[in-house]
């Protein structure tokens, strides 16, 4: 029986989506909030790894996000898949006034080869317009 190493993965759940939008007053700024019960996980390699991120809009205002993932890792298939189909997606929108929320799932493969050690991942949302 061999012993399987083990891969430590650092998903940072970062957001850039509070800010003003153009034409609307500084006191009505988008304000999403993106969760994971899940920051710092440890498997094993050759593992897969399903993550749950939720969205949500405390805003007043109907946003479109932009998502992302920022990593340095090569080698490994990481992605972001709606929770409901086995797709990825680049894109979501969420109703204003946390009348509902989304979730989205952070997915990667940890290939065999992958050496004992700490791997971040960061998931990004940038809302619609902004630079």
């Amino acid at each position: 029986m061999s012993l399987r190493k083990l891969a430590s993965l650092a998903l940072a759940v970062m957001l850039l989506a509070l800010v003003a939008l153009p034409g609307i007053a500084a006191a009505q700024t988008a304000q999403i909030v993106m969760s994971t019960p899940f920051s710092d996980i440890t498997k094993e390699t050759g593992a897969d790894v399903n993550i749950k991120v939720k969205l949500i809009n405390q805003g007043a205002t109907e946003q479109y996000l932009t998502l992302s993932l920022d990593t340095t890792v090569t080698g490994w298939d990481a992605r972001i898949q709606n929770v409901d189909w086995d797709y990825d997606i680049s894109s979501i929108r969420l109703l204003p006034g946390q009348t509902e929320f989304k979730e989205i799932y952070f997915r990667i493969s940890i290939p065999e080869t992958a050496a004992e050690r700490t791997y971040n991942f960061t998931i990004r949302a940038k809302a619609a317009g902004v630079e």
